[in-house]
């Protein structure tokens, strides 16, 4: 019951992102892209960062939905944001494909956040490595995902 619960909650919030991301705003000027597959933590980021009006958010589930999203809008994004472990394509995995991306596409480097439950100086040097920016241990407090964003994109 568990797996099917989240897969309707999981379908349900990808076709609210799609509907609600797509629309223009004027005031929100930044697209930040988040992949996270916990629910909670997905949702709350996405509720923290769009406080800002300055900022519009796309949510997915794990690497390979962001990746196919940004293969179509990498050029209006400003920022992404990956959690380390997510199946179909982890953090690492979808940094890697991103910068390759970039490279072979000669689109300008985005910022890349990763997200880890894991305080640990390997892993996080493990993300640097993968290509990601600056890496932030969960549980993330408001302030300091806000003060990231504005040091990196404004």
């Amino acid at each position: 019951m568990g797996e099917e619960y989240k897969k309707i909650v999981e379908s349900l919030f990808t076709s609210y992102n799609v509907k609600q991301s797509d629309q223009f705003n004027p005031y929100k000027v930044h697209k930040i892209l988040i992949a996270d597959d916990d629910v909670f933590c997905n949702t709350m980021l996405r509720n923290m960062i769009e406080e800002n009006a300055k900022y519009q958010v796309n949510s997915f589930f794990n690497g390979l939905e962001l990746c196919n999203y940004y293969e179509e809008q990498g050029n209006y994004v400003s920022l992404i944001m990956l959690d380390f472990e997510m199946p179909r394509r982890n953090g690492l995995e979808t940094a890697r494909w991103i910068r390759k991306y970039e490279c072979s596409m000669q689109i300008p480097r985005k910022p890349i956040i990763g997200l880890t439950g894991h305080d640990n100086e390997e892993i996080k040097n493990t993300c640097i490595n993968a290509g990601m920016d600056v890496i932030l241990s969960k549980p993330i407090k408001r302030v300091e995902i806000l003060n990231t964003l504005k040091r990196l994109i404004g």
